[in-house]
């Protein structure tokens, strides 16, 4: 249901603007811009609004498992795909306190590895990728059939009576049976990259880069329509296809005709969106870093109605269900009740937890832009900041109110008096429900390479063999890029 592996850091090793520790000019403008806008949606809200109560509250901690990739709802179990610890079963029965993960044996458990899994209750299909790839339907109480992937790279799956649909990227999609995982059929036509399928009634719906694509039951195209953004997951939803599309955010489709599909609407999200769940009239979204509920009551419109950020950094997978929210995040399982009558604001910094202002020298002062974004339904109230006594660091902003959607510019300044490292935290008071006091990490000095230094040279070979060195791509501007592929 979900997607393959993913970036987690990439980092910049040459400049590419004029950009020292402090902001450039580009970036002044880029925060006049902000300055105004979060001026012009100030006007709206008044201070001192509340007390709000958070329409996500967090009701438990579930188990720790292993790089999570997926995860799916099935009556009182939460079924767990891990990178590291295979597919596992939780019981939810009592959302407030999960149960501990139970193992279920794929092939052999000491390899066990899993990226997607649907179905639920007495039967499970189970997909993996990459060098491990294999489809797998997994019955907990009568035993596992296995295939193996080969040479091919297995993605999201989807199951449509006795058809299981395999994405596998240049590939297209494999049907199968499934129940003995035979192939029956490949479906290409048109199909340059599937990352994620979604069935229902004879009908086949692909994620095709930025394409929503449609099929028959004999793998013939019904049509398709362009979408903003790479399509990671699809949820269906009578006549709606919701699409969670990475950085491109959510958007909606009109599916009432495969022939003749509409996109309704599309909404950018603060993170990049991984997963959907549905749950009636809501829809939740895993943001990467954080999570958040729409009401999609019309589809043409999504509304925010509640966003939650404290969960950690890679928000993958996720499922909704009687009133709870169930996210995987890489190492653990937040359980959420949505109380989705309930509105506030919902603060977010960006950076989010650290700034690193570069190298400062004694008696020098250098400044950097925080923007704080207001998430939520309500107004946000920002009573002040607070900086560590005796830290040379000042924050020049007074207190201020933004409203829903809005952005403001906060400038920070640092102007060590000695050399070497320094860091300081700033404490920020706010009136979102959960986040009332936020702290931030603000760095100087830094052991290591800063921004503006020369990066220390090196020489590595590509995925090609081809050798490269830093050095001999000097005036280029050169990006270092680390993936996870596991």
């Amino acid at each position: 249901m979900k997607h393959i592996c993913r970036w987690f850091a990439i980092a910049s090793i040459a400049a590419c603007s004029s950009r020292g520790g402090g902001t450039s000019e580009g970036e002044s403008e880029a925060e006049a811009e902000a300055e105004a806008e979060s001026e012009a949606e100030g006007e709206a809200c008044e201070p001192g609004g509340g007390p709000f109560s958070d329409g996500l509250v967090q009701v438990a901690l579930g188990p720790q498992l292993g790089e999570i990739q997926d995860v799916t709802l099935f009556g009182d179990t939460l079924y767990v795909c891990a990178n590291l610890d295979g597919l596992n079963a939780v019981d939810v029965s009592n959302p407030s306190s999960p149960g501990p993960a139970a193992v279920i044996p794929i092939q052999n458990p000491s390899q066990d590895t899993c990226n997607h899994v649907i179905g639920g209750g007495a039967v499970l299909w189970v997909s993996n990728h990459v060098a491990n790839s294999f489809v797998a339907r997994v019955e907990p109480a009568a035993g596992v059939v296995y295939r193996a992937g080969g040479a091919r790279n297995y993605e999201g799956i989807a199951v449509d009576g006795d058809r299981l649909y395999v994405a596998a990227h240049e590939d297209g999609v494999f049907v199968l049976d499934a129940a003995t995982l035979d192939d029956v059929d490949q479906v290409t036509s048109g199909i340059d990259n599937a990352w994620t399928v979604a069935a229902a009634g004879g009908v086949l719906w692909v994620g095709d880069q930025d394409a929503l694509r449609a099929f028959d039951a004999s793998g013939a195209a019904l049509g398709s329509v362009a979408v903003p953004g790479l399509v990671l997951d699809i949820a269906l939803s009578g006549d709606t296809a919701w699409l969670a599309l990475g950085s491109g955010g959510i958007a909606s489709v009109d599916v009432s005709s495969p022939a003749s599909s509409a996109l309704l609407a599309s909404l950018d999200t603060p993170g990049s969106a991984q997963a959907l769940g549905l749950e009636g009239a809501l829809l939740a979204v895993a943001d990467w870093d954080g999570l958040r509920v729409y009401d999609v009551a019309d589809p043409a419109s999504p509304v925010l109605s509640t966003a939650e950020t404290d969960v950690g950094d890679r928000v993958l997978a996720l499922d909704a269900g009687a009133g709870f929210v169930f996210a995987g995040e890489w190492r653990r399982i937040y359980a959420f009740s949505a109380d989705t009558a309930a509105r506030g604001p919902e603060i977010r910094l960006e950076p989010d937890a650290r700034v690193n202002m570069g190298v400062v020298g004694a008696g020098e002062e250098d400044g950097f832009a925080l923007l704080v974004h207001n998430d939520g339904t309500e107004c946000l109230d920002v009573a002040g900041f607070a900086v560590e006594d005796g830290a040379p660091l000042t924050v020049d902003e007074e207190p201020f109110t933004l409203a829903p959607g809005g952005v403001a510019v906060v400038e920070l300044v640092v102007a060590p008096t000695t050399a070497g490292p320094g860091q300081a935290t700033v404490t920020i008071e706010t009136n979102d429900a959960d986040e009332a006091s936020l702290d931030l990490l603000v760095q100087w000095n830094q052991p290591g390479t800063g921004v503006g230094d020369a990066a220390v040279d090196f020489t590595l070979p590509d995925e090609d063999a081809n050798v490269w060195s830093l050095s001999g791509c000097a005036g280029s501007c050169v990006l270092l890029a680390y993936f996870a592929t596991a």
